[in-house]
């Protein structure tokens, strides 16, 4: 459980990957990480693929995450049919992020 953070510099892309739960509880972890994804970053892609549940603090950091690096594409990767994603939807994130599914 928790996050980590890996970099490809080939793609210019940083990956989060969020294990378990997307709680306050990971604030501090997330912020971390979020901080030390380089300015220059073109690609951020969030992995959610692994995360069984988020709560409202967790859509707050996603929009922190959006506003640090405001010049990146921001992709979030969900598993295959997460209930997350109608989440997301009703939250109007589809309108803020870009979505893909994990193969």
């Amino acid at each position: 459980m928790g996050v980590s953070l890996s970099f490809n510099s080939s793609k210019n892309q940083t990956v989060i990957s969020i294990r378990g739960s997307f709680t306050h509880a990971l604030r501090t972890e997330f912020f971390h990480a979020i901080t030390a994804v380089p300015d220059s970053v073109i690609e951020l892609v969030i992995d959610l693929s692994e995360t069984e549940e988020l709560d409202a603090s967790a859509l707050g950091m996603l929009i922190l995450l959006r506003d640090k690096h405001p010049g990146s594409e921001t992709v979030i990767v969900l598993a295959p049919h997460s209930p997350i994603e109608h989440v997301f939807r009703t939250a109007n994130f589809h309108q803020l992020f870009a979505f893909e599914t994990a193969v």
